[in-house]
């Protein structure tokens, strides 16, 4: 089984650590905006450091995000043996082994893990908290073990310096890359503001507004009438998530939203997990349209087709304002963009973290401006006029972010509409997995249904596209890439591909009756026989 390849800046950022470990610096971290991959990233430095003989401790933040985290180590690179350590599981003998720092903090369970020679730290931003300095100091990463930090944002809301931890950011890609290079949609803001909130009064504790104080507050000054409403004005067409300081809060919340005729359930860290999988589902299925939560999905929660953040939990953190605001942020079929709808008080303002803090410019935008356009504006007003045609070139193929069409291979659609990568001997598609939102990835002749394979599955969509792709592009690169030259240069179609097209009913011309050229006309001809054999089990 091979492993999945990276793109051109995750193995920037590989080299970046590897330099950086070969210089002398144990304790490198990286800074990747989420859905950049910092997963896959680590991922192929957790596989180097195996083949050097190494055992890997992946260290993620809770229990509940350390079997999520090896089914993605797995998903990424089948190739390795990677094991549990958390409760009962105590699978400490694999290669790459993934436990929550409330698990490592034991010390006895510390002792049942030996032969550590690299720790990775997921979320790294918690490192400076005691927990995660005793894993560190046990595994010798002060002294000679290495050591990695990836996170999404290097900043904490307390005064704890992360600076004693980690040595050197030494890679950063934030949103405003992302959104620049098609990998994260654009972003707009919008405030709403809560007449009776008064966040000068809320009591505060380690540098941001304290939890209970501040949901008692927004309660008390009607927030949720306030959030109900700015919903079905703003975002009556989107899905989203809500974030708020409370579970009281989160519950009062998602019952205005559904009485407005927004409906809306809620996710706290005590509900089951089998309710929160059938809540989920409900979510993808489009039944529910707003997932009310108290905190706990900041991180490693993962549902692209949101693209509405509510931001219910007013914070003077940037670290956690990017944390909430990046899980709108990911890119899906037919998104066009984000919209975060950051609840404010009218007596206060000042502090609060917004739209401005998801990159390092500090551009605001304007009333109705997404984050591109604003830097667009800045950059033109600043004469900078490289930089503003690069954003707007970007904020232009960003407007309607389509996965497969933004893709370097040639996605087609069966008429049924199944996705599928076609090469001269195979037929490489996806199919859903189930209930939750994951995919398959099958294998079929391009004539015939014989000889057909699952390759993989129970993966989210992005991922199973980057292994379809790989698939195609390994066996028959000149005709799974859609950069192939006879591709793009509107070839003229040879003669017995224009016959084969006649015998199978196809049309050999376009609507204004001009010639399909090579690459429209092999579209059409893979079209009809992949839709001859996948589309018999699409239901009608």
């Amino acid at each position: 089984m091979r492993t999945l390849s990276l793109r051109n800046y995750q193995q920037a950022a590989v080299d970046a650590v590897e330099k950086a470990w070969s210089e002398g610096i144990l304790r490198p971290a990286i800074v990747m905006a989420t859905g950049l991959g910092k997963s896959r990233t680590f991922t192929a430095l957790a596989h180097r450091e195996v083949d050097r003989g190494g055992k890997v401790l992946i260290l993620v933040h809770r229990d509940e995000l350390a079997q999520q985290a090896r089914s993605t180590v797995r998903a990424f690179d089948p190739e390795l043996q990677v094991g549990l350590v958390k409760a009962e599981h105590r699978e400490v003998d694999a290669q790459v082994v993934v436990g929550s720092v409330q698990t490592l903090a034991r010390a006895k369970r510390r002792e049942e893990l030996r032969g550590v020679t690299l720790v990775i730290v997921d979320e790294c931003h918690h490192a400076a908290a005691r927990s995660y300095l005793e894993v560190l100091e046990h595994y010798g990463c002060f002294r000679d073990t290495r050591a990695l930090g990836v996170t999404a944002t290097m900043v904490r809301s307390d005064t704890r310096g992360l600076g004693d931890v980690w040595q050197d950011v030494v890679f950063k890609r934030d949103v405003l890359f992302g959104i620049r290079e098609g990998f994260l949609v654009d972003v707009r803001g919008k405030a709403v503001e809560v007449e009776g909130l008064d966040l000068a009064s809320v009591a505060r504790t380690r540098g941001d507004y304290q939890d209970g104080a501040l949901g008692d507050a927004m309660l008390a000054s009607g927030a949720g009438e306030a959030i109900a409403q700015a919903y079905k004005e703003h975002a009556a067409d989107r899905q989203g998530v809500l974030f708020a300081p409370t579970v009281a809060s989160a519950e009062a919340f998602a019952q205005e939203l559904t009485a407005a005729g927004i409906p809306a359930e809620t996710v706290t860290g005590s509900t089951p997990l089998e309710d929160r999988a059938l809540i989920y589902k409900r979510v993808r299925h489009g039944d529910t349209q707003v997932l009310s939560n108290c905190m706990v999905l900041t991180e490693g929660f993962d549902m692209p087709q949101l693209s509405c953040g509510v931001i219910a939990r007013p914070t003077q953190s940037q670290g956690l304002y990017i944390q909430m605001a990046g899980r709108v942020l990911r890119t899906h079929p037919g998104k066009k963009d984000a919209l975060l709808l950051d609840v404010v008080g009218v007596t206060s303002r000042m502090g609060l973290r917004s739209i401005v803090d998801l990159t390092e410019t500090g551009v605001q935008p304007g009333d109705g401006e997404s984050l591109a356009e604003a830097i667009e504006r800045d950059a033109r007003e600043r004469k900078d006029l490289e930089t503003a045609s690069l954003i707007r070139l970007a904020n232009l193929a960003t407007r309607e972010v389509d996965l497969f069409q933004q893709s370097h291979a040639a996605w087609l659609q069966t008429r049924k509409g199944v996705w599928f990568v076609p090469t001269r001997e195979h037929t490489y598609f996806l199919w859903p997995d189930g209930e939750d939102g994951t995919y398959k990835i099958g294998k079929c002749g391009v004539y015939s249904a014989s000889g057909g394979q699952w390759l993989m599955d129970g993966l989210p969509l992005d991922l199973a596209m980057s292994w379809a792709e790989q698939f195609a592009e390994e066996e028959d690169p000149m005709v799974a890439s859609r950069t192939a030259s006879w591709r793009t240069k509107k070839a003229r179609p040879s003669e017995a591909q224009v016959g084969h097209a006649v015998r199978l009913g196809l049309q050999i011309n376009d609507p204004l009756g001009q010639p399909l050229s090579k690459n429209e006309l092999s579209n059409q001809i893979s079209i009809h026989h992949a839709s001859k054999i996948l589309d018999r089990a699409v239901s009608a």
